[in-house]
């Protein structure tokens, strides 16, 4: 409270079940009146603080009465979480040498081979919302889903040779990347085009089938994994697949993912190899 703030400034981060929402400061000014605390529950349109622009040396953009409203936009979801006023600031890394701090060999080695302590402790850390919804629904589908696994082995040959012979020209032409992804979103949608109990589900006595394909790319993130959808997979070409990829993973590393873009999908996609793996 007392800060001076400029248009767009991030005023607080708000969390609830899926994602992380910045709120930001639609007018320059000084927060007064903030009315939540870190880890408070909010809900939907309601304030949590104003932003005074009528004190001098703070000129905003467009008139407006002297008190604004911070309020919470509205979401499906529940109980999100308001986040402290303030921007995290990282110390810069700087050079250092032996004259200034006077650290030799020796004195690194001594301290690498001294006794380590033996001390036992266990640290408990509670969980974001975020990850504890993840926690839920990975044990909601291991209670209910029919559980099955299978490998099948693909030779990429031909995919790898066709990014090499042209994924320059691939880039220059529609600036990204020729991945492996679309590649595999391609795939998927064209098989599930051929086999429509794969994009399926049930419902009380009903299978309902899906005359489209959302594809759900699982995206990793500080704050956890989440899936965002890719809308009408089926109709894209590579190129705006990869487009398309690149949005969503650029927006949930930025928290920029709305509840919209976690809905409705209709297949998933996780890319464990990238991480060495064979099964994520």
């Amino acid at each position: 409270e007392g800060d001076a703030v400029a248009v767009d400034d991030v005023l607080a981060e708000i969390e609830s079940d899926k994602i992380t929402m910045e709120i930001t400061a639609l007018d320059a000014g000084v927060l007064k009146g903030v009315l939540k605390k870190v880890d408070d529950i909010v809900e939907p349109g309601e304030v949590i603080g104003y932003i005074d622009d009528a004190v001098q040396g703070v000129q905003s953009k467009v008139a407006k009465p002297d008190r604004k409203k911070v309020e919470v936009a509205p979401t499906p979801a529940v109980a999100p979480v308001a986040e402290p006023v303030g921007k995290t600031v990282e110390s810069e890394s700087t050079a250092v040498d032996e004259d200034e701090y006077g650290a030799t060999v020796v004195d690194v080695t001594d301290e690498l081979i001294a006794p380590v302590s033996a001390e036992r402790r266990e640290e408990r850390v509670p969980m974001t919302r975020l990850r504890r919804r993840i926690a839920e629904r990975l044990k909601s589908a291991q209670n209910t889903a029919a559980m099955l696994t299978t490998f099948n082995e693909v030779n990429l040959q031909a995919v790898m040779d066709l990014r090499t012979r042209y994924g320059a020209q691939f880039q220059q032409k529609h600036g990204v990347k020729l991945g492996f992804m679309s590649f595999f979103v391609r795939a998927v949608s064209q098989a599930i085009t051929q086999y429509p109990a794969l994009n399926a589900y049930i419902e009380a006595d009903d299978i309902v089938y899906h005359n489209y394909v959302d594809v759900g790319i699982a995206v990793s993130t500080e704050k956890g994994l989440v899936v965002p959808v890719l809308r009408n997979a089926h109709l894209m070409s590579l190129a705006g697949i990869e487009k398309g990829i690149g949005e969503l993973a650029v927006k949930a590393r930025d928290g920029g993912l709305t509840p919209d873009d976690l809905k409705g999908g209709t297949f998933s996609i996780t890319n464990g190899g990238i991480y060495g793996s064979m099964l994520s």
